[in-house]
């Protein structure tokens, strides 16, 4: 299997004040590491507004950089400091602190930039990284396209979470490296995996035929733990083999909206056309422009994936047949009013539905430009006079509630194919999101609505958008460039001896 896709030569970790989290996440990498021969680093990044808790990660980090001698390199205040010096020259430093904003987006960024040019791997801090498999896994791949193919079973217990997994024989790298940067095409033709294609969406049966040209950009990990969801009321939504199991059991059904516990890993590599992206082992090719991932909160991993198939024509996704656990330190209940999505819009899904109407006259695919011409349209979006933005932003949330709607509609007429449980569900869902939809605070995305005023709310919303825009137009300019005035941040050690030193600085 040749395309010429490089391998995976960095990994990046996002940390922020659980420096016991990201202890326990570095040692299982480094266990990985330890059978691999390649030339991988570490690089952890951490946006901790505790100093203290800087200083136990930076503690732990070091520890084990010592003990195992991988090139392993922390990106904390000072460091931060210091790249925004260094790229001071190419883009405004107002827009660099938005780039750099401390969370998880902020740190991404930061890896994008020091891994440009690469294939990467994102880890978050509560993973643990020892790889798991199906009992039943097969060496094979399947084209899919929009429909979920992953097999998924919810918990109460996540000590219950990998009863139908197995240890698995295979470092967490090489199922990436199996898939990322290549094209469909080659993947199609491959002779050591069996292929099927009975499930391909056009796009991607075009794809493996060679009409149209397709790359895997993203490749997922399975998860078995904590779901990384906010609204599980999306389940209400579930295509292929999710809407198989919950509409199968009415325990599985209950399970899912009451508990966070879940196992969600494909048998076989399944490349998707449209793939729902999260960021907690996420395999990335760098190699050509990323966009960079957006302040927006909760789901900034599911917008940062729909930008990219925005900007790349090519881009696809493929679920991995092996997994990781999902480890967090929260509740493994959901708390909360149920139903949260049908009373208020987040940020992220609003961006994402304004991406949807987006309609560039650009012909070209390059992906440099589109991001460039997708944050001019951004801008102009927020130079709108007031009534205008509003009405344009409020359209996109409304559009894809109208989709919910239809849906719903749908799934109500189809009797046998949505038990009465499910039903009562879906009811109760609509009475919510009419009840709510005219509401001007409910268009207004939540993350603005402490502003004190709907009017301050959109106001900061829109200075939001703009910015977002500005962005995107610099961003090539500094993946392009980043890698070259940022290199003593990332260069890896060259012997034992220099994995024991110390890589905060700049060489």
């Amino acid at each position: 299997m040749t395309d010429n896709a490089p391998p995976i030569s960095a990994i990046g970790v996002t940390t922020a004040d659980r420096p016991q989290l990201l202890e326990r996440c570095v040692w299982s990498l480094s266990r990985q590491l330890s059978s691999h021969s390649a030339d991988v680093r570490i690089i952890v990044v951490d946006a901790s507004k505790n100093a203290r808790n800087e200083a136990l990660g930076r503690s732990a980090v070091a520890a084990i950089r010592g003990a195992t001698g991988h090139a392993i390199t922390f990106v904390g205040r000072k460091e931060k400091a210091a790249i925004r010096q260094e790229l001071r020259t190419l883009c405004d430093d107002s827009l660099l602190g938005f780039a750099f904003r401390p969370g998880a987006s902020g740190n991404r960024n930061i890896i994008l930039l020091l891994s440009s040019g690469e294939n990467v791997l994102f880890v978050d801090d509560d993973m643990v990284c020892d790889v798991w498999r199906p009992r039943s896994s097969r060496r094979a791949i399947t084209l899919g396209g929009h429909v979920e193919l992953r097999h998924i079973a919810f918990y109460h217990r996540r000590d219950d979470v990998c009863e139908r997994l197995v240890p698995a024989r295979v470092h967490l790298l090489n199922p990436h490296e199996t898939v990322l940067g290549r094209t469909v095409r080659s993947l199609a033709a491959a002779k050591d995996l069996r292929v099927d294609t009975q499930r391909a969406c056009p796009h991607l049966r075009e794809a493996a035929e060679g009409v149209r040209s397709a790359r895997v950009r993203m490749t997922f990990t399975g998860i078995a733990g904590d779901a990384g969801v906010t609204y599980p009321d999306r389940f209400l939504f579930s295509t292929g083999t999710w809407k198989t199991v919950l509409a199968g059991s009415h325990t599985s059904f209950d399970t899912a909206f009451r508990s966070r516990e879940i196992c969600k890993v494909a048998n076989r590599y399944v490349i998707m056309h449209e793939a729902s992206c999260m960021g907690g082992c996420l395999g990335l090719s760098n190699t050509s422009i990323a966009p960079p991932f957006l302040p927006v909160g909760r789901n900034e991993d599911g917008l940062f994936g729909a930008t990219l198939c925005a900007i790349d024509l090519q881009a696809v996704g493929c679920h991995l047949p092996y997994a990781v656990v999902h480890a967090s330190a929260r509740s493994p209940r959901y708390h909360g009013r149920r139903f949260r999505s049908a009373s208020e819009t987040r940020l992220a899904d609003l961006l994402i539905s304004l991406l949807t109407s987006w309609s560039p006259s650009l012909r070209a695919a390059d992906p440099r430009r589109r991001l460039t011409r997708l944050g001019e349209w951004l801008q102009r979006i927020a130079a709108l006079p007031e009534a205008d933005f509003v009405r344009v932003t409020s359209l996109a949330t409304l559009r894809t509630r109208d989709r919910e709607l239809t849906l719903i509609d749908a799934a109500l007429a189809e009797r046998d194919d949505y038990p009465p449980y499910w039903q009562r569900h879906l009811r109760v869902y609509r009475m919510l999101l009419l009840k709510n939809a005219g509401k001007r605070s409910f268009v207004l995305p939540l993350e603005f609505h402490r502003a004190g005023t709907i009017s301050a709310g959109y106001d900061a919303f829109r200075e939001f958008v703009n910015t977002a825009g500005e962005l995107y137009v610099e961003w090539p300019t500094l993946w392009l460039q980043a890698k070259g005035r940022l290199r003593g941040f990332t260069l890896p050690s060259t012997s034992p001896r220099d994995r024991g030193a110390t890589h905060d600085t700049r060489g």
